[in-house]
């Protein structure tokens, strides 16, 4: 394994980047993935070790339906939920410790959560567009850093001080699309990667994940899977679902954009979204979506063979299976998955792991490690 995993970086040449220049390397690492059979998965044919923990349900947290959710992150020994313009924050066992809500127009409030950022000590990063609120591991206000000409989309830490931050392009018809920022005093440190708008721009949070202290980087509108650095991205893969990719340049076409542009889509059938990802020594788990139900699944990639499997359902025991509504990585390998509730409570056997727990509770989050 070790020696595959240097062959893989052997491949990556970052490539440097000053300024405005892009810094994508052109050769990949292809992972074809055939349209498939579903099958079922187990937990245990996906997972070395998991653990379910229900979120506690109270009158200050009741988590809202799942396509409202905009990150979870598991930071020292709590869990944070950010969702609508809130982040929920439990301990370890999912006991609720407190909820971030500091929604206004004051200096120390946000307009809206886009998005959050949690540091290893705990500290919240509230992305709310134009700028970025930081608040203490107990939601006391630190600061906040306005940039009017940006508009946050998503963000992860670099080191106890940078961040990487995710530039939305509907404000600017040219653009850098990552920005290095100074976590103490807001400050631009560096962008790169300079690309054209999309003619049709899907409102949805890009994705970061961690592996091996890598920066990883999937989206909507592309099948690549970037390794980023402070100052350059290489190619990690290609995703590519049964030749169903879209060519070079087709989301930034002249003269085609909008519904048009969305209809071309549907029309070529391209599977070019890659909305969640995660990695482990020697597994990928990812989702892949085209335009309708066929051209969209999850898929477990063996990564010494490239073998996959298209998933159909998980099944945690004899009694509950599922599909995953999203997928949130934790960093090398671990993810987590939110069981609605009201699915729960249908099996009963399976429901009995959660005393107390009904319809109207909070979710039950799995968390796993990838094989």
């Amino acid at each position: 394994m070790r020696h595959y995993i240097t062959t893989i970086m052997t491949l990556l040449l970052l490539v440097a980047c000053q300024g405005r220049e892009t810094a994508v390397m052109e050769d990949s690492n292809e992972i074809f993935i055939p349209l498939s059979t579903r099958v079922e998965l187990t937990v245990e044919d996906l997972f070395l070790e998991y653990r379910y923990i229900p979120l506690e349900t109270c009158s200050e947290a009741l988590l809202p339906d799942q396509n409202h959710l905009k990150a979870l992150y598991v930071r020292n020994g709590r869990i944070y939920v950010a969702a609508n313009d809130l982040v929920y924050v439990f301990d370890q066992n999912g006991k609720h410790l407190f909820t971030l809500s500091h929604k206004g127009e004051g200096p120390e409030e946000y307009i809206g959560l886009y998005h959050c950022l949690v540091w290893d000590n705990g500290d919240i990063s509230v992305l709310a567009g134009h700028s970025m609120v930081n608040y203490t591991s107990e939601g006391a206000f630190i600061s906040r850093h306005d940039f009017p000409d940006l508009f946050c989309r998503a963000a992860i830490a670099l080191n106890d001080s940078l961040y990487l931050m995710r530039h939305f392009e509907f404000s600017k018809p040219e653009f850098d699309r990552f920005y290095v920022m100074n976590r103490y005093t807001g400050e631009l440190v560096r962008s790169y990667w300079h690309m054209k708008r999309r003619g049709f721009v899907f409102w949805f949070t890009d994705a970061f994940c961690t592996y091996q202290d890598k920066i990883l980087f999937n989206e909507y509108q592309n099948n690549g899977i970037y390794e980023l650095a402070a100052d350059s991205a290489s190619l990690r893969y290609v995703i590519n679902v049964n030749d169903r990719m879209a060519p070079p340049g087709f989301w930034e076409q002249e003269g085609l954009s909008g519904m048009p542009l969305r209809k071309e889509w549907e029309k070529q059938g391209y599977i070019c979204h890659i909305p969640y990802f995660v990695e482990s020594a020697s597994t990928i788990l990812l989702r892949f979506e085209g335009p309708d139900e066929y051209q969209q699944a999850y898929a477990c990639i063996d990564k010494r063979t490239h073998q996959s499997k298209l998933i159909k359902t998980i099944r945690y025991d004899d009694y509950f299976r599922n599909e995953p509504r999203a997928l949130f990585p934790l960093g090398d390998g671990w993810c987590g998955i939110l069981l609605n509730a009201e699915e729960v409570v249908q099996k009963e056997a399976f429901a009995a792991r959660f005393p107390g727990l009904n319809e109207e509770s909070n979710p039950v989050l799995f968390i796993g490690k990838l094989k």
